[in-house]
């Protein structure tokens, strides 16, 4: 009877023991597993805030992208219709800001881009008007070079229907597009000149050329195939080279005050740079009367495109050339 109530009391204090043995392990277990799903849930919510915000970046800068692709199409569209060899037209503030704009974009600074964008608009905006006024006195001048072209050819054959009245009221019709008007009067212009030196051959005039060599700085006159004259001259630098080709003396017009805010004196144009036009003339000169570029002749290239010879030789060469005559402008 003792026996049996002994094992009894081992079998109950047995689990009882190793109960207070298994617990604290069991207890450990469980808060190791609570917390560590308690970890996830934590850095789950974390991610799930961090996603958030980066899809709301995503968004934002998506949204800033699309700003500035519309707004910087909108503005190069207006570029496109800037001619960047007009005379008078400082492209250099363009120039500044659309880098400003592309070291933005390349930094992914969207917000300056958007800032940027204005500017630019404003300074191309600003360019055309100016564009748009000079073109629109380049009309009016090309338009006085037709009616005297054509008063001309009237003298030499009697009629001067190469230029139709009716282009003559779309040249000067106020209410068209200038930029049209001035290609018209471009075109207007090449067929009278076309016309005189044609009608000159015909009844026997000298056949004068002439032909200036930009790689020796030399510019020469033919009469009749033959070279009469020769001189020294100065032509474009080379962001303003003058152009290689077959011209002719498009106009003579004395004296007259550049784009680039000088005198230009007994101006003759041969070829149309831009809304106007590159020509040759003899030394510049300011308001105040300074000379510039009068060490240059024969030795360096210093002009915006024109050609450039001395006055004395500008005055024999001048009172020498006839409109139409064949200009040929080699390197």
């Amino acid at each position: 009877m003792q026996e049996t109530q002994a094992i009894t009391i081992r079998k109950t204090l047995l689990p009882i023991s190793l109960r207070w043995f298994i617990y604290p392990f069991v207890f450990l277990f469980c808060a190791s597993v609570l917390g560590y799903f308690t970890y996830l849930n934590q850095n789950l919510a974390k991610q799930i805030q961090v996603n958030a915000s980066i899809q709301l970046d995503l968004s934002t800068n998506l949204s800033q992208v699309q700003q500035v692709k519309v707004k910087y199409l909108e503005v190069l569209s207006l570029i496109g219709q800037i001619d960047p060899n007009l005379p008078g037209i400082t492209l250099s503030a363009l120039d500044i800001t659309t880098s400003q704009l592309g070291e933005a974009v390349l930094l992914q600074d969207y917000t300056q881009a958007l800032k940027i964008l204005p500017d630019l608009k404003s300074i191309t905006e600003e360019i055309l008007a100016n564009q748009t006024k000079i073109a629109t006195e380049e009309v009016v001048r090309l338009t006085s070079v037709i009616e005297t072209n054509l008063a001309e050819i009237d003298l030499l054959i009697g009629n001067s229907l190469v230029v139709t009245d009716q282009q003559l009221v779309q040249i000067k019709d106020e209410t068209q597009p200038v930029m049209d008007r001035l290609e018209l009067a471009r075109q207007c212009q090449q067929v009278t000149v076309d016309e005189i030196r044609k009608r000159k051959a015909e009844v026997g005039d000298a056949q004068k050329q002439i032909v200036i060599k930009l790689g020796t700085k030399r510019l020469m006159m033919y009469e009749n195939g033959n070279q009469v004259y020769e001189m020294p001259i100065s032509a474009g630098r080379p962001d303003h080279a003058t152009r290689t080709g077959d011209f002719a003396i498009l106009d003579k017009l004395g004296t007259v005050w550049g784009y680039w805010q000088i005198w230009l004196p007994q101006w003759m144009g041969i070829y149309y740079a831009g809304s106007s036009e590159n020509g040759i003339h003899g030394l510049p000169y300011d308001r105040a009367g300074n000379l510039f570029w009068k060490d240059s002749i024969g030795k360096y290239h210093v002009t915006y495109g024109c050609v450039m010879p001395n006055d004395t030789d500008m005055a024999k060469l001048y009172n020498w050339s006839e409109v139409g005559i064949p200009v040929t402008i080699i390197n």
